[in-house]
């Protein structure tokens, strides 16, 4: 199976997303410090996936849907599925397009 069709909890989210998540857990948006390495995690990580393609890009939005959703903003990680769901889409990916619905649904009914 592709990297980029597998779970996020198979792939797991790297040291790095780990210290953001429970940095925002900790102190929420309202951090200036916290909010700067999100930031420049985001920026990192979209000029990445921009020259990686169409699964680089999903798999990207994916891993940001899943830290905003591990970080209690449910509605960013709602929303960065859906334009992850779009994309794939406009690019004819159902497959992709597929994997993000499942793992959607997955972290969704997680207690």
């Amino acid at each position: 199976m592709s990297e980029f069709l597998r779970p996020l909890d198979v792939v797991e989210h790297t040291p790095e997303e780990l210290q953001l998540i429970a940095d925002l857990l900790a102190h929420g948006r309202e951090d200036t410090e916290v909010m700067r390495r999100v930031v420049a995690w985001t920026e990192a990580r979209e000029a990445e996936a921009e020259r990686g393609g169409v699964e680089a890009r999903v798999l990207f939005e994916r891993r940001r849907a899943s830290l905003y959703w591990r970080s209690g903003y449910r509605s960013d990680a709602e929303d960065t599925w859906d334009a992850a769901i779009d994309f794939a889409r406009n690019e004819q990916r159902d497959d992709l397009c597929d994997a993000v619905i499942q793992e959607r649904a997955a972290l969704m009914h997680r207690p």
